[in-house]
């Protein structure tokens, strides 16, 4: 199954032959109050752009998925090895925030910018 939607988990149960149930609720992304400039994405869309170079060929990038805050923190969250790391990541409800961390994370000079 491919995940096409976020979601938070309200309950679950198993049934009687362990098919795990649960009630969900759909995840939107947030706004972001002060959007990254472009000068500060660039960067992040050439990591993905190089890793996605070496990794085989699974999905031709597209110029609007690398324009999509929430498409393109995903996709760099992905790329993340530690699990709590790239949990606070996914957790996160807003693109813009997640390429803020990112940023962070990935950019050596970024938080001197």
């Amino acid at each position: 199954i491919q995940g096409e939607r976020r979601f938070r988990v309200l309950t679950s149960e198993a049934d009687a032959s362990r098919q795990i149930l649960a009630e969900v609720e759909w995840c939107d992304e947030m706004p972001a109050a002060v959007p990254l400039a472009d000068r500060e994405l660039a960067p992040l869309r050439e990591l993905l752009l190089q890793a996605s170079a070496s990794a085989p060929p699974s999905h031709e990038l597209r110029e609007s998925e690398l324009q999509d805050p929430s498409w393109l923190s995903f996709r760099l969250a992905e790329l993340i090895p530690d699990p709590g790391v790239k949990q606070t990541l996914l957790q996160m409800n807003s693109g813009q925030e997640r390429l803020a961390h990112l940023r962070k994370l990935l950019i050596p000079a970024a938080t001197a910018v």
